[in-house]
């Protein structure tokens, strides 16, 4: 397993130990794009699912139930943000063989 899986399954399994930048880095290392929100709050939102994620941010700390809501998100939505992760591998090696 990656070290990005298993920074996934360990974020899925105890959120509460994970600081913001931590949950930044990993929903955009799983394909969630970083939408500008207003103020301490940041919203991120991927292009198959299209729901946001807004998480607030005080004091360089998110409160355990926003993450634990991100936790339960990702959850949800898990075989989508893999299913739309193969499609993209797919095309990126059919591209590949076209172009050689």
């Amino acid at each position: 397993m990656t070290g990005n899986k298993k920074i996934f399954f360990k974020f899925l399994r105890n959120p509460q130990s994970f600081r913001p930048k931590e949950i930044e880095t990993l929903l955009i290392n799983k394909g969630f794009k970083k939408i500008q929100g207003k103020g301490s709050h940041i919203k991120f939102v991927h292009p198959a699912i299209r729901k946001k994620i807004i998480m607030p941010v005080h004091s360089n700390d998110c409160k355990l139930i926003y993450k634990q809501i991100i936790a339960k998100f990702l959850k949800k939505y898990f075989l989508l943000i893999l299913w739309n992760h193969f499609i993209t591998q797919l095309h990126t090696i059919i591209r590949d063989i076209i172009t050689r």
